[in-house]
């Protein structure tokens, strides 16, 4: 272990590149997360689709405010009344994957 961290200290290269750049060079292949979440991909879909009912000043953003989570998740399964086929499907596999919030 010893001389490992001596090795680091004294700027080794693996393949041309220092050991710190090396790493930063892998991190930009590293696979997109597809994940869909619903501050990432649902409450935008619920802005453009339900706006401006169900937000801040709309006639019913007292009793269902879409821009909290725990609202859409208690309502997820019946958010498909509104909203049309293509963002339908984002929602719905939103649920179905567990309707995680991040």
């Amino acid at each position: 272990m010893v001389g490992i961290t001596v090795f680091l200290l004294l700027g080794v290269t693996i393949g041309g590149y220092p050991l710190q750049q090396k790493a930063n060079a892998t991190k930009a292949y590293s696979v997109q997360d597809t994940t869909i979440t619903f501050r990432r991909n649902v409450l935008p879909i619920l802005k453009n689709n339900c706006m401006p009912c169900h937000f801040p000043g709309g006639t019913v953003y007292a009793r269902y405010p879409f821009e909290e989570y725990k609202t859409v998740f208690a309502l997820r399964k019946r958010l498909h009344t509104r909203l049309k086929s293509g963002v339908l499907d984002i929602v719905n596999t939103w649920i179905a994957s567990g309707a995680m919030e991040k």
